[in-house]
């Protein structure tokens, strides 16, 4: 699935007539452009493709959904006083 995912954004999503239509994709490419030197579509859609997967597993370190944010031993008990 993975490699189908960068094929498809290397053929149609990246294509010079239907990135322009895509919001934020020049700004990505220019910063990713401006680290790596140019780049062509593999390796652009490779690139986007290792950005997203370290979010997905960078997320639960960080976000809302941490088992350590809101455990039920954090949360404050009802018989306590105030």
């Amino acid at each position: 699935m993975r490699a189908l995912l960068v094929l498809y954004m290397a053929k149609y999503l990246l294509a010079p007539g239907h990135a322009d239509g895509v919001i934020g994709l020049a700004g990505l490419r220019t910063v990713l452009e401006s680290m790596f030197g140019p780049l062509s579509p593999q390796p652009f859609a490779s690139q986007i493709y290792g950005l997203y997967t370290g979010l997905v597993y960078l997320t639960p370190l960080f976000g809302a959904s941490s088992p350590t944010r809101f455990s039920a031993s954090a949360a404050p008990s009802s018989s306590a006083p105030p």
